[in-house]
């Protein structure tokens, strides 16, 4: 049933190349020969093959006519071609046992059958792997897919055709989950989802500890997905599928592409605060595009330096090239893309939402707090910078 009707139906799905079967055991008939009947009717193997092949039609000696492939046909689809076999009117070991070796007769001269110089049994050939489930026999189906091919979507594909088999299979336990690489990546996804929502929590937090404003909250929650799915649809440009490293390299991504959400904004609010404290007449579009040229440099040079640090990687060859190219151009991409969010999305959304946000008394304890601690802290550093430049030198060294 495996081999003749589930591998067929699996080998019909779009995108799977083979599916290769363990433990299975095809029966057959067999001639068990004993080495001293051979001997005591003087018959050799070849002759003992040749019978059962002549009288099977189907053999592995290469000058028999039996050995010829294809005798009866095939069928061609699109994905495999089927053989035709003649009906043959021997089909047990019985019928077998009594087929001739020809041009040997017995002491009495009848003629020599198979069934003389042996048992003719109905078997299966020697295993060269077993399928072990579940403490006991089992069969292990494995299917393979294209390398272009999508692995959800042929997941998917291969569990509706099982489901469909199923209620021919019955007393047949299918389990689908034993060796299942869509797990992995629906895990993966599953991580990825709850790492961005975690810090899309954060950064709305902090942000609002920090800044006392929602609306700027809403500007960094929009921006970080924004970047994730721009790096996304350049990957699919690209003709890249999701896979692990992709995913990895995103998760990776996920730190300065928060970063960038929070810093462009933050500067914002900082210098809309500012000048309107100041009472100055001057546009918000103007604060906006001058708060945001203020950190444009830093936002470049920090997005250059993130993918220069990864670029070695696209020059690997060989395994390691393969394996960890595809991580390090998703983190470049998501790094790059969230740099053009924040000097182009970003500032539009905060001249959009801050516009008529009252920021100037809205300035949090917190932050307030931090500064006066940062100042203290900064203001003996900047007196004596080679303090400070030895212990850092001390630490890389």
């Amino acid at each position: 049933t495996a081999f003749w009707i589930v591998r067929p139906r699996l080998l019909g799905i779009p995108g799977v190349a083979n599916v290769a079967m363990w433990g299975e055991r095809l029966h057959h008939l067999q001639v068990q020969v004993d080495p001293e009947l051979l001997r005591a009717y003087d018959v050799t193997l070849d002759e003992v093959m040749e019978a059962s092949a002549e009288a099977l039609e189907v053999g592995i000696l290469p000058y028999s006519s039996s050995s010829e492939p294809g005798t009866g046909g095939w069928i061609e689809t699109s994905t495999q071609r089927i053989a035709v076999s003649n009906v043959l009117p021997i089909s047990t070991p019985e019928e077998l046992a009594q087929v001739a070796v020809p041009g040997k007769q017995k002491g009495d001269g009848s003629s020599l059958l198979l069934g003389d110089i042996g048992k003719v049994v109905q078997g299966f050939p020697p295993l060269i792997g077993d399928a072990v489930i579940n403490d006991g026999e089992g069969l292990l189906i494995i299917v393979e897919k294209f390398p272009w091919g999508n692995t959800l979507e042929i997941t998917r594909d291969v569990e509706a055709v099982l489901a469909e088999l199923q209620p021919g299979l019955s007393g047949i336990d299918i389990d689908t989950t034993i060796f299942r690489p869509a797990t992995f990546i629906e895990l993966s996804i599953d991580n990825l989802t709850e790492a961005m929502l975690i810090a899309a929590g954060l950064v709305v937090l902090v942000i609002f500890v920090f800044l006392a404003e929602w609306r700027v909250a809403l500007v960094s929650v929009i921006a970080i997905p924004l970047s994730l799915m721009a790096a996304m649809l350049v990957l699919n440009q690209l003709g890249a599928t999701v896979n692990v490293m992709i995913l990895a390299g995103l998760v990776i991504a996920i730190g300065a592409v928060v970063d960038d959400a929070i810093i462009d904004v933050e500067n914002i609010v900082r210098r809309l605060r500012q000048h309107r404290s100041e009472g100055s007449d001057r546009s918000t579009a103007s604060i906006v595009v001058e708060a945001s040229l203020e950190v444009r440099g830093a936002i470049v040079y920090a997005t250059i330096i993130e993918i220069v640090a990864v670029s070695p990687v696209f020059f690997l060859g060989g395994l390691s090239g393969a394996f960890f190219q595809p991580l390090a151009l998703a983190f470049a991409l998501s790094v790059g893309a969230s740099m053009v969010v924040a000097l182009t999305v970003t500032p539009a959304l905060s001249y959009l939402l801050l516009s008529n946000a009252r920021l100037e008394d809205r300035e949090s304890p917190l932050a307030r707090w931090v500064h006066n601690g940062y100042e203290k802290i900064l203001l003996p550093i900047i007196q004596k910078p080679r303090i400070a430049f030895a212990s850092v030198a001390i630490v890389v060294l």
